[in-house]
C-alpha cells in the first residue's frame, strides 16, 4: 500500500512539472494534474492537499537524498562538502528550479532548505541551528543568482566563491 502511495506522489508531482512547462502554475488544476498523473482526484487528496503540498514532496524527496549523500561522508563533513553536494544537486534540477522561479514558487526551495538544514545541524550537531538558518539564506540566493545565469559557473567555482563570502564576512572583510 505504502509503495504504491509512493508511486501516485512521484507520478503527481512529475505531472505538475510537465504541466508547469506550458501552463502557468495558478492556471493547473487538480483535474489537469490527475489526468496527466493518471491518477484519481481522490488519490490525489489522499496524498496532498494542495498544489503547493505537490511541491513541498518534491523538496522533500530531495532532502532525503540530500541526507543520504551527506551520511556517506558524515565522519569527514565539511562545510565545503555540504556546499557541494548542494550545487550539485541543484544543477541536477536546474529545469524545475526554472519553474519554479517562473511562477513565483522559488521560495520553497528556501523553505526546503532552512528546514532541512536546520534538520540536519540537530541530527549531526556540527554547527548551532541559528548558523542553519543563515547557511540555508546564503546558499538559496547564491543558488537564485546561479540559476539566472543558467548555472553556467562550474560547481568548484560556486563552491568556492560561496564559502568565500562566509569566510570574508567571519573575517570582517
Amino acid at each position: 500500500m505504502e509503495e504504491t502511495k509512493s508511486y501516485s506522489r512521484s507520478y503527481l508531482i512529475e505531472a505538475l512539472f510537465l504541466l508547469m512547462q506550458k501552463t502557468s502554475f495558478d492556471d493547473i488544476t487538480v483535474g489537469d494534474l490527475c489526468l496527466k498523473a493518471g491518477v484519481s482526484r481522490v488519490t490525489y487528496y489522499r496524498n496532498f492537499e494542495t498544489k503547493h503540498d505537490v511541491i513541498r514532496a518534491f523538496f522533500r524527496e530531495w532532502g532525503k537524498n540530500f541526507s543520504s549523500e551527506i551520511r556517506k561522508v558524515q565522519r569527514d563533513l565539511t562545510a565545503e562538502k555540504v556546499a557541494r553536494l548542494a550545487f550539485e544537486q541543484f544543477k541536477l534540477e536546474k529545469d524545475k528550479m526554472k519553474l519554479l522561479r517562473k511562477n513565483h514558487l522559488i521560495y520553497l526551495y528556501l523553505e526546503s532548505l532552512t528546514n532541512g538544514f536546520r534538520d540536519l545541524f540537530l541530527q549531526f550537531g556540527k554547527l548551532r541551528v541559528e548558523q542553519s538558518y543563515i547557511l540555508s539564506g546564503g546558499l538559496f540566493n547564491f543558488s537564485v543568482w546561479w540559476l539566472e545565469e543558467d548555472c553556467k559557473t562550474p560547481v568548484d567555482d560556486m563552491v568556492k566563491m560561496f564559502l568565500d563570502c562566509f569566510r570574508s564576512i567571519g573575517q570582517g572583510s
